[in-house]
């Protein structure tokens, strides 16, 4: 006796595949495809730009840190270009010296348009920080009103291939040091 579940389970069991079968599964296969290949694309970019975005970040952090540094130890801040009457003075570089006798044990911080770089000369060589800056906006400023110096910072933005339109740090990154209690040489 033939019901109707052994007529469907034979007619499943059957060899082969039909031409129907075939295009609905490669329909179904295109359908599916770009969705998943968008969803893969959007997290490759996701994670392309947090990595740049943390890369840029950090770096700017790490030359804030050994800045704040420099000026804890300096006993004379020796800040260098810009017009003296003015208020608020763009500068070339900044030295920071660390002994009264001893004025060869310094650090000099600048923006180097060669490097793209914001650069350490220390008293034993130079040192490369950060590199990939936008010179356009990055500079250092002292206002002998406040008696501070003021680090604006920009990193060139990644525009690479994966990452276009991406995470990049849109604004310039601006921090503010005190140096009220430092010795500050205005040449």
């Amino acid at each position: 006796m033939i019901t109707g579940w052994m007529l469907m389970f034979k007619r499943l069991n059957s060899k082969g595949v039909s031409l129907i079968e075939l295009m609905l599964t490669l329909a179904i296969i295109g359908i599916i495809s770009p969705i998943v290949f968008s969803i893969f694309i959007g997290g490759v970019n996701n994670y392309v730009g947090g990595t740049n975005y943390v890369d840029q970040q950090f770096r700017v952090n790490d030359a804030i840190t050994q800045i704040r540094r420099d000026i804890g130890r300096a006993k004379i801040v020796d800040v260098i270009g810009g017009a003296e009457s003015d208020l608020e003075r763009e500068l070339e570089s900044i030295k920071f010296i660390f002994s009264h006798e001893d004025t060869d044990d310094f650090n000099e911080w600048k923006f180097c348009e060669d490097e793209e770089a914001l650069v350490l000369n220390t008293s034993s060589g130079d040192t490369i920080v950060v590199r990939n800056m936008d010179f356009s906006k990055s500079k250092f400023v002292y206002d002998s009103g406040s008696k501070s110096i003021i680090l604006h910072v920009k990193p060139l933005e990644n525009d690479s291939l994966v990452n276009k339109g991406g995470s990049n740090i849109q604004r310039v990154i601006t921090t503010e040091f005190s140096v009220r209690y430092k010795e500050v040489d205005e040449d």
